[in-house]
């Protein structure tokens, strides 16, 4: 995980809505 905003933009879906 490098950026909260990049994480989000990558997989706002996947990963993003989950961890954000």
């Amino acid at each position: 995980m490098q950026s909260e905003q990049d994480t989000y933009r990558e997989g706002s879906i996947s990963l993003g809505g989950a961890i954000a």
